[in-house]
């Protein structure tokens, strides 16, 4: 039974239900709605399917790495790209413009690229 045909069935009056069992109704099916809609969304690159993770986002500003951890996307199982969504990177890019006070400095080796005969 779909959520239009059990709300159908309240207001036809053959069913009651508390507001809390109908939120919970609602909840669910918009849950599982956007899970179906994640799982289709494909990458634009390589046409791998994309999953919600947190990642961690390394960027140059003004010629320094940074490093935004935790941060939700989109990531695809095939080529690793990630997905920011539109509130996501607004909040990314407010961040960087605020320039805020580094939680941790981390040390990065840094090697220069030389071919290496086999």
């Amino acid at each position: 039974m779909t959520l239009q045909q059990i709300q159908a069935a309240f207001r036809d009056g053959l069913y009651k239900i508390t507001l809390h069992a109908r939120q919970q109704m609602i909840d669910r099916e918009i849950y599982l709605e956007d899970i179906k809609r994640k799982s289709k969304e494909t990458c634009d690159y390589c046409g791998g399917t994309l999953y919600p993770q947190i990642v961690n986002l390394e960027f140059r500003v003004k010629g320094e790495l940074i490093m935004i951890e935790e941060v939700p996307a989109d990531v695809c199982n095939r080529c690793g790209e990630k997905y920011l969504s539109a509130e996501v990177d607004a909040g990314v890019e407010r961040l960087l413009q605020n320039e805020p006070q580094a939680q941790k400095i981390i040390t990065v080796p840094v090697f220069k690229w030389r071919s290496v005969e086999p």
